[in-house]
């Protein structure tokens, strides 16, 4: 979170206080504010540094859609046997991108899908460690991986920088 878009909030939160969005409560949270940052100095970026490309933005709910959707059939068709060919395996998938704040999106999209959860997660040698439920009694965590793999492609494609964008193409990949 930069400077700019704590302060915001901080003056959001301050009119919220007053209970009055007026100018003079307006003007009294922007000098509170600016005084907190003058006696606490901060060393996060001034402005905010999102980088959104609205098309892959598309590209990655689509796909997480999906993999909602075939992942809620895919366990409810297993509960409901008489006989489920269900197993799990804990599988650790090296990441390829090293930005925290990609990581940590394909670490919480991965959470949100059903049959899988994150046990660990590792900045320093980027990788997640994932529980997931293998169906048909399948023993391949390829799968696995390259659904995650899918993910982090996409992630980065969405908001990835153009460093992020040419780390990961650097790597042999192409987002």
């Amino acid at each position: 979170m930069s400077r700019v878009t704590l302060g915001a909030c901080l003056v959001l939160g301050w009119l919220f206080l007053w209970g009055d969005f007026e100018v003079g409560p307006v003007l009294g949270g922007v000098v509170v504010v600016c005084l907190i940052f003058l006696v606490f100095p901060s060393s996060r970026r001034i402005r905010p540094h999102v980088v959104v490309h609205p098309a892959a933005v598309v590209a990655l709910i689509a796909y997480f859609a999906g993999q909602l959707v075939v992942s809620n059939i895919r366990l409810t068709r297993e509960l409901l046997r008489v006989h489920p060919r269900l197993c799990s395996r804990v599988v650790e998938v090296p990441m390829r991108t090293t930005v925290p704040s990609l990581l940590t999106m394909v670490t919480n999209l991965a959470a949100l899908t059903p049959g899988t959860m994150v046990v660990g997660a590792d900045e320093v040698a980027p990788s997640i460690t994932v529980h997931v439920l293998m169906f048909g009694g399948s023993d391949d965590p390829g799968s696995a991986v390259a659904a995650l793999h899918r993910l982090e492609e996409l992630a980065v494609r969405a908001f990835g920088t153009d460093a992020a964008v040419a780390e990961f193409a650097g790597a042999g990949l192409t987002p």
